[in-house]
C-alpha cells in the first residue's frame, strides 16, 4: 500500500508539473509573438494534485510497519470469539488467555440467517495459501474488515464467525476450501 501510494505522489507531481510547464510555454510562445492567445492548463495541473494527495494519504494510511498498534473497529457483537480447540478458563489468581485479552471478538451474524433456530461456529484451522484471499471471502460475507479477519489468522485454530446458521457456515467453509484453507463448523448448543 506504501508503494502505490509512493507512485500515485510522484505521477501526481509529474502530470501536475507538465500542465504547469506545457502552460507557462504557450505563455511564452504568446508573448513572444507580440501578445496573443495562450492556454492556461489547469484541469491537468488540478488533477496531477488530486492525485499527488490521494497517494500522499495511501502513503501515510498504512505506516508501513506492523508494530505500531492501531485500535480495530468493530461493532458490538454478543458474543466473544473461542479459540478452538477451548481455552482454558483463567482462574482467579491466572491472568487471561491470549485470546480473552488481546483478539478482536468473531463476528456474530444471527442477522445472516433470519429464523434460523440452530446455531453454527465457523472455525479456521488453517488459512491456506492465500490467507488474504481467505479473509476477503470472510470479510465480505461478514462486513468485517479483512484486516481484522488476518488478525485472528495469527492465532489459529480459531473461531471467525459466530452463532451463524448452517447455511452461511457450510458456503463459507466451501468458499475458503477453494482457496485452499481448512475449516470447520461447530454446532453450538
Amino acid at each position: 500500500m506504501r508503494q502505490v501510494g509512493r507512485n500515485n505522489i510522484i505521477l501526481g507531481l509529474v502530470i501536475a508539473g507538465v500542465g504547469v510547464l506545457v502552460s507557462l510555454g504557450s505563455y511564452q510562445g504568446a508573448k513572444d509573438n507580440g501578445g496573443g492567445t495562450y492556454f492556461l492548463f489547469w484541469g491537468v495541473v488540478v488533477y496531477g494534485l488530486y492525485r499527488a494527495y490521494r497517494g500522499a494519504r495511501m502513503y501515510f494510511a498504512s505506516s508501513g510497519s506492523n508494530d505500531r498498534y492501531r485500535p480495530l473497529k468493530t461493532r458490538p457483537v454478543t458474543h466473544m470469539a473461542r479459540s478452538a480447540p477451548e481455552m482454558p478458563k483463567a482462574t482467579a489468581s491466572s491472568s487471561p488467555s491470549l485470546t480473552e485479552a488481546y483478539l478482536p471478538a468473531a463476528p456474530t451474524r444471527p442477522d445472516l440467517d433470519h429464523g434460523v433456530q440452530d446455531s453454527y461456529d465457523f472455525i479456521i484451522i488453517e488459512s491456506g495459501s492465500d490467507p488474504n484471499g481467505v479473509a476477503r471471502i470472510i470479510a465480505e460475507e461478514t462486513g468485517e474488515q479483512p484486516q481484522n479477519i488476518l488478525v485472528l489468522f495469527g492465532h489459529l485454530p480459531t473461531v471467525v464467525v459466530s452463532r451463524v446458521g448452517f447455511a452461511t457456515a457450510e458456503g463459507l467453509r466451501s468458499a475458503v476450501a477453494k482457496k485452499g484453507a481448512v475449516a470447520e463448523i461447530r454446532k453450538l448448543n
